[in-house]
């Protein structure tokens, strides 16, 4: 008990893990909910220190169970479930880190090409305004010039 009467509930020991994880390969769906309560906070951890960013964590979390779900057949009892879980959770990482890194690479690559490939909007602005300028025989006097050949200045103050 804890101070003010709290009960605290202690956890089945990791050595009643393969019996629970015997049960949820037989469809009981209260011993996955134990299995996610007890497995959870540990394969957080790993993955949050894996890959360095908690939400990416929880989403390989979540793809981790999902993927123990779908192959919960493959553990064979009276095994630990501990390393099987995290070996599943170490696949997932690499995987989706794998595959992360290829959708940059692939995001970069293609992010060049397409530069490559698109005209430059500043450059095409400037080259109109040049053109235009170059038609119109230009009035207009460089910066500091004002005055000077080019026709009245426009500030009376700058004469």
């Amino acid at each position: 008990m804890r101070p003010g009467g709290a009960v605290v509930e202690l956890a089945a020991p990791a050595s009643e893990l393969p019996a629970v994880m015997a049960a949820y390969q037989q469809g009981d769906l209260l011993a996955f909910d134990e299995l996610y309560r007890r497995l959870a906070p540990g394969i957080r951890r790993y993955l949050v220190r894996a890959g360095g960013d908690p939400a990416w964590a929880e989403d390989l979390l979540q793809e981790t169970f999902l993927r123990l779900h779908v192959v919960r057949q493959s553990y064979r009892p009276p095994l630990p479930v501990e390393p099987w879980a995290f070996a599943i959770a170490r696949h997932v990482f690499l995987t989706c880190h794998r595959a992360r890194r290829r959708r940059h690479d692939f995001d970069s690559i293609e992010l060049d090409r397409i530069e490559q490939a698109l005209p430059d909007p500043a450059s095409d602005v400037l080259d109109g305004l040049t053109t235009a300028i170059e038609r119109s025989g230009s009035r207009c006097a460089p910066r500091g010039q004002a005055g000077r050949d080019n026709g009245p200045s426009p500030h009376p103050e700058s004469r």
